[in-house]
């Protein structure tokens, strides 16, 4: 009920103010596209004569470095349609072609490769919040990705064919995109455009309509394309069939598994597309990058399946829905354990629940109204439990038939602003038990988009067996002054003591009070020796909720500068300046974890990455408090080695050395008051990637990446009412080394727009063991002793649009 009142009292307050499918932003430019009957050929070498038909979209601005100047090549877009796809032609003028950057890289790596691009954007309902680029290199390298407010959506792909020529007076290029690739009314006459080129060797972005890069977003500074009076939506529907072979070796024994499964699309309308997956695969995924966690928060993990990826700009409102809940592990792992007999051991625990499939449904009216649905099913997930002594095994339902559900409604406004109403549910339909998560989420900003209110409601609740057994809820809001020289942002967040969205999103503690404030001064005005300049001042004060308790204070200082030869360097000081107090370190209520006062320095960099040698970020700092000889050092370097334009590789290395660190160890078996140790932690985080690109569609890619995390305790404390520690008798054998390793080979070879053969050599290392603590080289020299995995997969994957 509140959640709901909330949820109407933003919506009438704010209504009367706006109004739907209204421009937002400055004079825009006009581009005109036209209809043609005669299809151009995608060659890359402009020669059709039907390109003559089109007008030609000239007279470029430079984004950057030289903000709003002209810019200093010429450029020249034409645009065709017809009944069934749009044609982009580009001629990229250059005064010096033999130095046109042109290294090859992956598909959708354009952020990596030194390489010249040319990017076109298109945002059909034209409402300044989501546009689709469509993006090739000069080594004919394509990308696509879909933006969304300040979001940059790069799972998003599509099925689209292009063509690059290199001349002696530039570069040029032809696109065909299929209107089936795009989500758009017919009614709406006139969409959003922008054109984007990148002239890699001077930093240099070009645009047909000026995007001001003071102002926050893209979407928002489009030009106007007209012409579009003759377009409709074609029939849409496409299959993705695949099959999959996969073998993994382990310290269990030798599986095999032989998969096939289906992805479909098809147009229910113009505007909304049905998603399904059927028994889908994802042996390929990029593994998840696992480290030793003995904080009291989750570890988060990034979203590496293109399914759940797809569509994130609605379903990601409100902050309720974290995907990779659908398909983790076991809900009920604990059931395994808690009923074990005599001679009885857990002999395997599934590391993940099988999603029997997914669907989602997604589009936006012809007024704009975005609506989506997503479903999925995961089948029933089972433990094994063996008898030492008889060697009889059995099985322990972990987590029963499982359906998740998201749906979400979105009303747009003008000036880029939005509210969305977005409800999330899982339900356990053999226990009867429920969680549902709901949420408004809004962001309104003034007619030039220089100030904006923007926040969130949640609630959510469990019920078991029909009755509810818990509920809370949350809320979120932030004003901002987000653009100009000086930025401002004045935020408030409340997380209720029984607020648990856990089960369908994430949330790292509930039961909290965030006041944060953020003063910042950024120029992108060019100087003699830097082009960028920022200085940030920040202050956050936390409380707990309930009962309302003072938490901490925390002040930070940061600034950094971006030179003409893209150095860039920042630096930062924070300072706790007060006694901080942790209530959920403790691991129970009633007690608090005093943590001292304590400062932090920090500075970072990073190179020119057009260099053949570059260094992404190079990371020193060092924090200390003034109690126990605290004291941490961080140390970050990531180097990279452009060979030719064919070879590439990126090496990683982030080390955290803490020392006389304190934090919760176990509850005394005779007090049951918490017990504390000050313990040295070394944490060390190593990878290695290697790319050969044997052309713009196959590509091999090696990497390698090391965690080994050392914790030594030196001394046991009681922990005291007031938050401080007194020491007790040491405890025996509470050290940990940890290791989580793996190596992946992979090959993929696009062998046709949309379908893909790739393969894939995985082998895996992980090894948690209460140990003394052992040198560097010692464990690496033990690897070969640790419990590992070896994964081989093939996969093959056909596109069949009709």
């Amino acid at each position: 009920m509140k959640a709901s009142f909330l949820i109407r009292l933003i919506a009438f307050s704010v209504a009367p103010l706006l109004s739907l499918n209204a421009s937002a932003q400055q004079e825009r430019r006009a581009a005109e596209i036209v209809f043609t009957d005669t299809k151009p050929k995608i060659d890359g070498d402009l020669a059709d004569s039907v390109w003559a038909k089109a007008k030609p979209l000239t007279s470029y601005t430079q984004y950057s470095p030289n903000r709003l100047e002209p810019a200093k090549l010429k450029t020249e877009v034409r645009l065709l349609y017809d009944k069934s796809s749009i044609y982009v032609y580009g001629r990229m003028e250059d005064t010096a072609a033999c130095k046109i950057a042109k290294q090859l890289g992956p598909r959708d790596s354009f952020d990596d490769p030194n390489c010249d691009l040319f990017s076109i954007g298109f945002s059909p309902y034209n409402d300044g919040t989501t546009s689709y680029y469509f993006l090739v290199s000069a080594a004919g390298v394509q990308s696509d990705q879909k933006v969304t407010g300040t979001t940059y959506d790069r799972s998003w792909n599509a099925v689209w064919y292009s063509a690059v020529k290199l001349h002696d007076w530039g570069w040029s290029v032809e696109l065909e995109i299929p209107l089936t690739q795009l989500r758009f009314s017919a009614k709406n006459g006139v969409w959003g455009f922008n054109h984007w080129r990148l002239i890699k060797r001077n930093s240099e972005w070009d645009t047909y309509n000026p995007v001001d890069i003071s102002i926050e977003g893209i979407n928002n500074q489009e030009a106007n394309l007209v012409g579009l009076d003759q377009i409709k939506m074609p029939f849409r529907l496409s299959l993705t069939p695949y099959v999959s072979y996969a073998t993994e070796r382990s310290n269990r024994g030798t599986s095999n598994t032989f998969k096939g499964g289906l992805d479909l699309r098809y147009g229910i309308s113009d505007s909304f597309t049905l998603d399904m997956m059927v028994i889908p695969d994802f042996s390929q995924v990029r593994s998840d990058d696992v480290q030793l966690n003995l904080t009291t928060v989750e570890q988060r993990f990034n979203e590496n399946r293109q399914f759940f990826n797809e569509g994130s700009e609605l379903f990601s409102r409100g902050g309720i829905f974290y995907s990779r809940r659908i398909g983790s592990n076991p809900l009920y792992g604990f059931k395994a354990y808690q009923n074990l007999k005599v001679n009885e051991e857990v002999k395997e625990m599934p590391s993940s629940t099988n999603i029997i499939n997914a669907t989602k449904i997604s589009g936006r009216t012809k007024d704009g109204l975005g609506i989506g649905f997503m479903n999925a099913l995961t089948a029933d997930a089972y433990a094994k439990i063996r008898n030492a002594e008889t060697g009889e095994t059995r099985e322990v339902n972990v987590q029963p038939l499982t359906n998740y559900n998201v749906s979400v409604v979105d009303i747009p406004f003008r000036n880029s602003s939005y509210l969305s109403v977005i409800n999330g549910n899982v339900l356990l339909p053999t226990s009867r038990f429920t969680a549902n998560t709901s949420a408004a989420d809004f962001y309104f900003a003034n007619k030039s988009q220089s100030y904006a209110l923007r926040g969130s409601v949640q609630y959510a609740l469990q019920a078991d067996s029909g009755s509810v057994s818990n509920d809370g809820f949350a809320y979120q809001v932030s004003a901002l002054k987000t653009s100009g020289k000086l930025r401002l942002e004045l935020s408030n967040t409340l997380y209720q003591d029984t607020y648990n969205p856990s089960y369908l999103g994430y949330l790292d503690q509930n039961n909290r009070i965030i006041n944060f404030g953020r003063v910042e001064y950024i120029s992108y005005d060019r100087s003699k020796h830097t082009k960028f300049r920022r200085l940030s001042f920040f202050f956050t004060n936390e409380l707990l909720y309930k009962p309302t308790r003072y938490s901490r204070n925390e002040f930070t200082i940061s600034g950094g500068m971006t030179f003409h030869n893209e150095f860039h360097f920042d630096l930062e000081t924070s300072v706790t300046p007060g006694v901080k107090y942790d209530y959920f370190e403790p691991r129970q209520l009633g007690y608090k974890y005093a943590e001292p006062r304590a400062i932090w320095a920090g500075f970072n960099f990073n190179t020119d990455t057009r260099k053949r040698l570059s260094i992404s970020r190079m990371l020193i700092g060092y924090w200390i408090a003034e109690k126990y000889n605290k004291s941490a050092f961080y140390l970050q370097m990531n180097p990279s080695v452009r060979f030719n334009d064919r070879l590439a590789t990126t090496i990683g290395f982030f080390g955290i050395f803490n020392e006389n660190a304190i934090g919760y160890a176990e509850n005394d078996a005779t007090s049951g008051v918490p017990v504390f140790g000050r313990r040295d932690i070394k944490n060390y985080e190593q990878s290695a990637e290697l790319n050969y690109i044997l052309s713009k569609n196959a590509f091999a890619n090696i990497r390698a990446r090391y965690n080994w995390t050392s914790v030594h305790y030196k001394q046991f404390y009681h922990l005291k009412n007031d938050g401080w520690v007194e020491g007790v008798a040491f405890l025996q054998n509470r050290d940990i080394n940890y290791t989580a390793a793996s190596l992946e080979a992979s090959f993929a070879w696009t062998f046709a727009p949309g379908s893909q053969l790739s393969l894939l050599y995985r082998k895996s290392f992980d090894d948690y063991r209460m140990m003394e603590p052992i040198s560097y080289s010692d464990n690496i020299r033990r690897m070969g002793d640790m419990p590992q995995r070896d994964l081989i997969s093939a996969r093959l994957i056909y596109y069949w649009g009709y």
